[in-house]
């Protein structure tokens, strides 16, 4: 019985790169738009029941769930596929506004906002900032039960934004020994991860101090030399 000869043809090597998926489009199609369209059938069908149907309550319990999950892919699609800076002239007020409006209703009662800068608008992509400086407030709301203070001042060429607390526990304790879900920790930690890169990305520095009194502090600090041109 013959036997066939052996294959003789030059080997082919795949190319990994040839063949690499858009990482964000990949995550966009598989989690954030099937996660909207659920998102959407269980707030339509929310509208169905009356307000005291034990089934609303239910329903309401897991839509929480599922926004909360909408909030985590939307970190990782960020984290995996930032988009281009955009600067801005934007109001320094502004920015703190709307990092606080990023927090539930339940955590924006904790949260007093104090302003001392001059002049009172800067060149910077707004959006970001306020999305690092929501980032760094959730996380610091979410270690301590403390009031916490955001704040904006500028000493010369240095803008500093900040989220300050009594108390020393959010520096002192991991997330992981607090009483905070397992995926909740790791939410947190991607959003001060995410906070910390594009800070650096927008030529600032993320800070973290304890004082001698026992404040902690969470800052970006911006220099004039990192302000842009707005964009056209």
């Amino acid at each position: 019985m013959s036997t066939p000869p052996p294959n003789t043809s030059p080997r082919r090597e795949a190319n990994p790169s040839a063949s690499s998926p858009d990482l964000g489009l990949t995550m966009t199609q598989m989690l954030r738009n099937p996660l909207s369209a659920l998102r959407a059938s269980m707030e339509t069908l929310a509208g169905e029941f009356r307000a005291d149907d034990p089934r609303s309550q239910k329903l309401s319990g897991a839509l929480e769930q599922v926004l909360a999950m909408s909030h985590d892919v939307e970190a990782l699609l960020q984290f995996t596929a930032p988009r281009p800076l955009a600067p801005l002239t934007c109001s320094v007020d502004e920015i703190l506004q709307s990092a606080l409006r990023r927090q539930g209703f339940e955590h924006r009662a904790r949260v007093r906002i104090a302003c001392s800068t001059s002049p009172e608008t800067l060149c910077v992509d707004g959006p970001l900032l306020a999305d690092c400086l929501a980032r760094m407030l959730e996380y610091v709301l979410a270690c301590s039960s403390d009031t916490v203070l955001l704040s904006a001042r500028r000493d010369g060429d240095t803008a500093r934004f900040g989220v300050i607390t009594s108390g020393n526990d959010v520096s002192n304790t991991p997330l992981q020994e607090r009483e905070i879900p397992l995926r909740r920790c790791a939410a947190l930690e991607l959003g001060l991860a995410l906070a910390r890169r594009d800070a650096a990305r927008m030529g600032a520095t993320l800070e973290s101090t304890t004082t001698s009194l026992g404040n902690t502090s969470l800052s970006v600090v911006l220099t004039s030399s990192n302000e842009t041109s707005p964009a056209r």
